[in-house]
Parts: C-alpha cells; sequence; structure tokens
C-alpha cells in the first residue's frame, strides 16, 4: 500500500509547533526514505521552538538524533544529520562538520520528529541488532561530545571537569570514563543533582554543586549554556590546562573574563561542534558497549502528540531525554 501523507510535528514560529499532516517526502538524488522509529529531544529543539535558533529555517519539523528503518530492507539505520559539500578544506580534511555549506536536518530540512524522512545514503550508520532504537538515538549527541573530547589532549588518568549534568554532560562523562579519564561532574541545581544520581553513582562519577569541587583540573568542558559557568570552569584549572567551548553561550555574552584567565594562565582553549560521521560511528561502539548505563539518560518514551510539552519541560531544565517513539 502506498502512503502520500504523514503526520509530523512543525514548528511554525516562537512559542508554537503543533502536530501536522504533511505530504511524505518524495527522495532526492542519492537519498532513501526511511521510517522513523526512534527522534530522541534535545535542549537544541527546545531552544528552536522558544528562542529560535541561528541555523533554523522555519516552518521546520525539528528533530537530529534519529533512529529510522530502510522503507524496503527494514535495516535499522542511526542518521548523520548533516548534508556535507565534500569538497571544501574541511570536508577533504575529515572535518565535514565544519563545512560552510553544511545543511543540517531539523535545522534547514525537515528532521526527524515525522513518520518519514528522506536522507543521503552516506550518512546511514547501521544499528547493531541488540542495541535498542532508543539507545541508539543517543549516537548523534554523544557523537557530539566525543568531538570535544577529541580535541583535549588528556592521558589516562587525567582529570577532567564537566559543567552542566544535564543529558550531554553525562554523556560526554560516560565518554570519558571509557577514555580512562577521571570525571567529576558540576551542576548548579540540587534537583538535577537528585535527578541524574542514579546514572552518576553507576558510572562511580561524582557530581558535585561548584562550591565542592576540589582544585586542580587538567582540562574542563561547558555542557551549559550559562555564562557564570566559564567562571566557574577556569578558576578550577591547573595553570596550563584545557578548556573545551561545547555549548554555546548567549549572544552578546561577555567572554573577556575567560580570555584574560586564558593569557595570564596561558591555558588553552579550544571549541567544539557537531560530530562527524565517524565520531558518530564510534558513538554508536560505545553505546553498544554501555546500553544499560546509557539507557538511564532516557526519562520517557512518549507519542509524538505528547512531543510540544516535552520540549517544554527539557526548556525548563525539567527533564532527562525524551524520546518519540514511532514503533
Amino acid at each position: 500500500m502506498t502512503v502520500d501523507r504523514m503526520t509530523a510535528l512543525l514548528i511554525s514560529g516562537t512559542d508554537h509547533c503543533e502536530v501536522v499532516d504533511l505530504p511524505v517526502p518524495v527522495p532526492g538524488e542519492n537519498e532513501v526514505r526511511l521510517a522513523i522509529t526512534h527522534c530522541t529531544l534535545c535542549r537544541t529543539d527546545a531552544k528552536m521552538l522558544h528562542v529560535g535558533q541561528r541555523d533554523l529555517v522555519l516552518p521546520r519539523v525539528p528533530g537530529h538524533e534519529i533512529v529510522a528503518r530502510h522503507e524496503r530492507t527494514g535495516s535499522r539505520f542511526a542518521v548523520w544529520p548533516g548534508a556535507a559539500c565534500g569538497h571544501c578544506r574541511s570536508c577533504l580534511n575529515g572535518a565535514e562538520n565544519l563545512c560552510a555549506k553544511m545543511r543540517i536536518l531539523g535545522f534547514h530540512r525537515d528532521g526527524g520528529l515525522a513518520e518519514f524522512l528522506c536522507a543521503k545514503l552516506e550518512n546511514l550508520l547501521p544499528v547493531p541488532e541488540e542495541l535498542s532504537g532508543t539507545v541508539a538515538s543517543l549516537a548523534e549527541p554523544l557523537g557530539a561530545g566525543m568531538n570535544a573530547l577529541d580535541q583535549l589532549d588528556l592521558s589516562e588518568g587525567n582529570r577532567l571537569l564537566v559543567a552542566g549534568a544535564g543529558p550531554v554532560g553525562l554523556l560526554l562523562a560516560l565518554a570519558a570514563r571509557q577514555s580512562g579519564w577521571r570525571v567529576t561532574l558540576s551542576e548548579v541545581s540540587q534537583a538535577r543533582i537528585e535527578q541524574t544520581r542514579p546514572f552518576c553513582e553507576t558510572l562511580q562519577v561524582p557530581v558535585l554543586a561548584p562550591e565542592a569541587l576540589p582544585d586542580e583540573f587538567d582540562a574542563a568542558i561547558n555542557a551549559t549554556s550559562a555564562p557564570a559557568a566559564l567562571e566557574q570552569i577556569t578558576s578550577h584549572l591547573t595553570n596550563g590546562g584545557q578548556f573545551c567551548l561545547f555549548s554555546g553561550l548567549p549572544t552578546g555574552t561577555d567572554g573577556g573574563a575567560l580570555l584574560n584567565e586564558t593569557h595570564y594562565r596561558q591555558l588553552r582553549l579550544t571549541g567544539a561542534y557537531g560530530c562527524t560521521r565517524a565520531q558518530m560511528r564510534r558513538a554508536l561502539d560505545l553505546l553498544t558497549e554501555c546500553p544499560q548505563e546509557a539507557g538511564l539518560l532516557i526519562g520517557r518514551c512518549i507519542g509524538l502528540e505528547d512531543a510540544p510539552e516535552a520540549l517544554r519541560r527539557i526548556w525548563n531544565g525539567m527533564a532527562l531525554k525524551h524520546t518519540v517513539c514511532f514503533e
């Protein structure tokens, strides 16, 4: 039976989204149509709805943490959400996430909060049979975390501070622990500390309020966009330490204090944005090794009709990951 209409969540403006009926997308050159099985929500999706986002083109079906089945074969794939040119210096150097012509599912093109999606063949990453779709949908944010970790020059036993114990911070902790680094999470919200305690206890990763942090970390990553986290992070870095700016800061944020600390204490500052296909493949491998630990990050599996409320809760810092399940 041919299906020509589908249900999708559409953002049409600030604070305005609704479940709508749309035409099923038609594959373009070198594309296949996929039936979405799982799409996990993230804070960027919530940001798009409530305040917009630099790369967002409206109206838009959001969602970029995607697992889907090939329409004909039924094979499952995690979908790398980018569309890079393949010819620029970044692409040729293996950093396609930095392609100047990048177009991203859920940002520039319709994403995974719909029944169907079209994606490039080279963006389909096979999901191991034993890995649940819910956990596999974490491959994109975990891949982004691996990109941040790849920017740091650390050895086994080095001390890493991750500021922010939301889902991204917890995924960073998971990847860093697997690399043999000593990880500490910092979190200002006591409610969030309690919410994440089962995951942190399983990983044996301490999660502490900023005032309880020990000094002298070798490296730090901000997994929160709160500007105050920058001062907190640098104050706990050892001289010559490393800092990766992972979560973007609000427009107009004053970075003078961070730059002065970088200067006087000879810190090494880098950034990280998105992930490459290779990093997302590594993320799938790690999720296959640690499915139970990663599964602790999924707060709820919900229907598409529940997504607007879930995005509100995520924006207000009230929830871990929510996954929209179509199967």
